[in-house]
């Protein structure tokens, strides 16, 4: 066997490893896209159902991908009390929070270094944000269980649109304007 030969079998063994580990991307891709979509209609039929149930004028926003947030805050109540601090508007300012910290971010990671500080310390903040606003979703159905829900969304975060389909035909506990 020549040199030419050898370096051809190797060469025709990379592209075939390389084609192999691309097709196998491309399945894990198809599969994580399908999941991501499946995920998105069991979470926004629940969200739907529940906006009914409430009497939200525009539940089929459920259906928007990002507007969905809004029906999530619009779920939880038009104004929410966090200790003796009222925040009116509530779905406009989680909307705020949700979609305008990423520009907060960027404009603070043009400050050298403590702009970049700041903005390191504004993703464990949105973070514990989101997980209070999950706590007062599940505060409205389940009362007492909600810290067990909340916990069990933030570690696993796939969970949560299951429990929203859970959810969307139990009870109402609390009204939310007066939930903790």
């Amino acid at each position: 066997m020549n040199q030419d030969t050898a370096s051809g079998m190797l060469y025709m063994l990379l592209i075939t490893l390389y084609t192999a580990l691309g097709v196998i991307f491309i399945i894990f891709l198809c599969i994580a896209v399908l999941l991501c979509i499946g995920l998105f209609v069991v979470k926004a039929f629940g969200f739907y159902r529940i906006a009914q149930r409430k009497g939200i004028e525009h539940a089929w926003i459920a259906w928007i991908p990002f507007v969905q947030a809004y029906l999530y805050a619009k779920i939880i109540g038009e104004e929410i009390k966090i200790g003796t601090v009222k925040i009116p508007q509530f779905p406009w300012i989680y909307i705020a929070i949700t979609y305008g910290s990423p520009i907060i971010a960027f404009v603070l990671n043009l400050i050298p270094f403590w702009g970049g500080l700041l903005a390191l310390l504004l993703g464990p903040a949105i973070y514990a944000a989101g997980i209070y606003i999950m706590y007062r979703f599940f505060k409205i159905f389940e009362g007492d269980n909600a810290v067990v829900y909340t916990v069990i969304c933030a570690i696993f975060p796939v969970v949560f649109p299951f429990m929203v389909l859970v959810l969307r035909e139990k009870s109402f506990a609390v009204e939310p304007a007066t939930a903790i």
